[in-house]
């Protein structure tokens, strides 16, 4: 972007739809879009508003697409639509260094199309092995390249997340 072509008031955000088709471009992450491994989540998102960002700002925090929705509606003054739920929370209280309105020990559940396939709680993530009824869990801190499975290791946490994603499927999941 030319930065006189975008006068101060304007919002520009720029975003992906999951990663590449091609693993090569979502190193140093595994896998590729249509899979719940890093590589098909962990896409750029740009913010750019020069009234209230300073250039060249970074932040490492996890955001989603539903953000954009509520993030837009405060910056215009518009409330939130009432009569349905929205995921997202406003990324506004990170432009002035607070934290999300969302927990971040919330669960979020990765879905292909209607497929429940991982939940993540914090700096866990929980999946099914392709092809099996076999539990994965990777701890993203410590392993952000899901390298290591150690649902061997941790079977509490693994029986704690796995009861999120049967909530989630008989539809009594409640936060």
């Amino acid at each position: 972007l030319n930065h006189a072509d975008v006068t101060d008031p304007s919002v520009v955000i720029f975003a992906s739809h999951n990663g590449p088709t091609a693993n090569k471009y979502a190193k140093p992450f595994r896998g590729t879009k249509y899979v719940t491994f890093e590589g098909g989540h962990r896409v750029p998102f740009i913010l750019h508003w020069p009234a209230k960002i300073k250039q060249g700002s970074a932040l490492d925090v996890p955001i989603n697409a539903m953000d954009v929705f509520p993030t837009l509606s405060e910056i215009i003054e518009v409330s939130m639509p009432q009569d349905r739920t929205c995921d997202g929370v406003s990324l506004m209280p990170l432009l002035v260094g607070k934290p999300l309105a969302r927990q971040r020990a919330l669960p979020f559940f990765y879905y292909n199309c209607e497929n429940l396939q991982a939940v993540r709680m914090g700096d866990w993530k929980l999946s099914l092995r392709a092809g099996s009824k076999a539990w994965e869990l990777y701890n993203l801190k410590t392993d952000r390249c899901e390298m290591n499975d150690l649902a061997a290791k941790h079977p509490d946490k693994v029986k704690e997340m796995a009861a999120r994603w049967q909530a989630i499927l008989d539809g009594s999941y409640r936060n």
